[in-house]
């Protein structure tokens, strides 16, 4: 720590300030006064005054709890937070400015820890109930304002809800690979023996998800596919379309939900585009093509064989008569080609 000149006019003025405070009975500015006083001065003087101001409330507080009862006891038996605070509020105005100095007050401004907690508790309790009997979408919605509190160890609900709380956030996002991955972990859990009592509950809410990620996965391979699946393709998607129409029917009729309907209206429009879809158009090579190929070969073929029949005519000493010669040459050169094609 760096040392500081006792004429260092920083440490003059709160000295200043907390004689002042003191003075007006004014404990919590107090409080705040020495404490910063104390990280620029190593004075005794100033450690003396912080200690008796603290010795002083630690009186206030003893009075408190001989009459009112250890707040760690009271929080267990149900008394409330905000009870608390109120009564401290009255008796010990600037208890807050002392948290740092008594356990009492820290557990009055942060509560018990959540596993000691009845208030969290009772609700974690009736939270557990309602989540059995199939009430999935209410009791994420109170777990998150619950603050949706990390997994207690061995206990199946806290593990479930926070399955249960990802797979509904990724639904949300519309990430529906990840939603797939995320159901299959809390299908897998819900076999776990310590989920018995959920799984007729939670079991329904998962089959609706998952038909509902399945029909959002079909919408995305129709729209691959389109504007012209092949045959087999357009045939596959227009059975699963009819299946999913059916179902999301039913859905809708058992109960009125808007992101239903929106996608019944979804899936209606892509089935009627896969229905007028026509498969992609083959280009097959022309014919045209293929016989000028033919006749090139051919004529080169020939042209080839009518020199070979001259020179052949040439070697041998026979005086070549134009235009006779030439016929014999192309007629035999010509029949030698049709051959060989």
């Amino acid at each position: 720590m760096p040392q500081n000149s006792p004429e260092d006019p920083r440490i003059v003025a709160l000295r200043s300030d907390v004689r002042g405070a003191l003075l007006g009975r004014k404990k919590a500015d107090a409080r705040d006064l020495l404490g910063r006083l104390l990280a620029l001065s190593d004075s005794s003087e100033d450690r003396a005054n912080l200690v008796n101001l603290v010795q002083g409330v630690d009186g206030e507080l003893r009075c408190y709890l001989n009459s009112r009862g250890e707040i760690r006891a009271r929080l267990a038996g149900g008394t409330s937070l905000e009870a608390i605070r109120t009564e401290l509020d009255l008796s010990i105005p600037h208890w807050r400015a002392f948290v740092n100095d008594f356990a009492e007050f820290r557990l009055a401004r942060s509560g018990l820890p959540l596993g000691e907690d009845p208030h969290f508790l009772g609700r974690v309790k009736d939270l557990r109930e309602r989540l059995a009997a199939g009430e999935v979408d209410a009791v994420l919605a109170e777990w998150g304002e619950l603050g949706a509190p990390p997994s207690s160890e061995g206990d199946a609900f806290y593990q479930i809800a926070e399955l249960l709380t990802r797979l509904d956030r990724l639904i949300g996002d519309r990430d529906w690979e990840g939603a797939r991955i995320a159901h299959s972990e809390c299908s897998a859990f819900l076999k776990e023996e310590d989920c018995a009592d959920f799984r007729a509950g939670i079991g329904s809410y998962l089959h609706r998800s998952a038909q509902s990620i399945g029909w959002e996965e079909l919408l995305i391979a129709c729209e691959k596919a389109l504007p012209h699946p092949s045959a087999e393709e357009k045939r596959r998607l227009a059975l699963a379309l009819y299946e999913a129409t059916d179902a999301i029917r039913i859905r809708v009729n058992e109960a009125r939900n808007a992101t239903l309907e929106e996608l019944q209206k979804k899936v209606k429009e892509t089935l009627d585009a896969v229905e007028a879809s026509s498969p992609p158009v083959v280009v097959e090579a022309s014919g045209v093509r293929s016989i000028v190929l033919v006749l090139l070969v051919i004529l080169a073929l020939l042209v080839g064989i009518w020199i070979f029949y001259r020179a052949s005519a040439g070697s041998s000493g026979a005086e070549f008569r134009p235009g006779v010669d030439e016929g014999v040459c192309l007629s035999r050169a010509f029949a030698v080609s049709l051959s060989l094609s």
